[in-house]
């Protein structure tokens, strides 16, 4: 998986993933499930914070494949303790989740990483 190539406004993705519903969500199958099951998070807690986008903190946008779609790569912190990362791509009338990432204070390191290198501190 390729690192972000550039950091993205939160606020305007936010209000593209409150765009779609449940129902338009796609798991890369079956690694999503088999991720989840080692990751110890469940396919809802994924949706939830898609569709509910309140503990974004991060959003590095990634190369995509097509000109019709986006792709990022998504941070989420739901404690000092718990954050979730999640490569999306977002289509017209689909959010393809790519694979689900729980994060410990090992990763946080590598956020922080990107945080910097993007914001330019």
């Amino acid at each position: 998986m390729s690192e972000p190539k550039g950091k993205i406004d939160i606020s305007k993705v936010k209000e593209e993933l409150k765009k779609y519903s449940k129902e338009q969500i796609r798991f890369n199958e079956p690694h999503v499930t088999e991720r989840c099951l080692l990751r110890d998070i469940t396919k809802e807690e994924v949706i939830q914070n898609l569709l509910k986008p309140d503990k974004l903190v991060y959003v590095g946008e990634q190369e995509s494949k097509f000109p019709d779609e986006k792709k990022y790569d998504i941070y989420f912190v739901l404690s000092n303790t718990r954050a979730y990362r999640f490569p999306i791509v977002l289509k017209e009338k689909s959010l393809y989740v790519i694979t689900v990432i729980k994060i410990n204070r090992r990763w946080q390191r590598i956020v922080n990483k990107y945080e910097k290198q993007h914001t330019g501190l």
